[in-house]
């Protein structure tokens, strides 16, 4: 493992808990729940006050509009990894227990 002189003791365990409290299942869902809130507000704002019927004009897309395309999209991958994740984990489960 490579490592640096200049990274001394106290840096890297102070990195480790940061890492560690970041990675706890308590913080992880305040991040997923606060998130999940600003996209609930941000798509309620949109509907409320930028929502535009498409006309023939060359369509003009909000920064709001973009932003919460972006948000669904990552969503949706990241469920999507979720389910890809557990489908191995079950796949190798039935191994294990076919297996024994």
């Amino acid at each position: 493992m490579w490592r640096s002189s200049k990274c001394s003791k106290p840096y890297l365990t102070y990195f480790r808990h940061v890492k560690h409290f970041h990675e706890s299942p308590i913080v992880k869902y305040s991040y997923n729940s606060a998130s999940y809130i600003i996209f609930l507000l941000l798509f309620s704002y949109y509907l409320l006050f930028n929502f535009e019927i498409p006309k023939n004009q060359i369509p003009a897309i909000h920064w709001t509009e973009i932003l919460v395309i972006i948000i669904v999209t990552t969503m949706f991958i990241e469920e999507i990894r979720q389910v890809k994740k557990k489908s191995i984990f079950f796949f190798y489960s039935k191994i294990l227990i076919n297996k024994f």
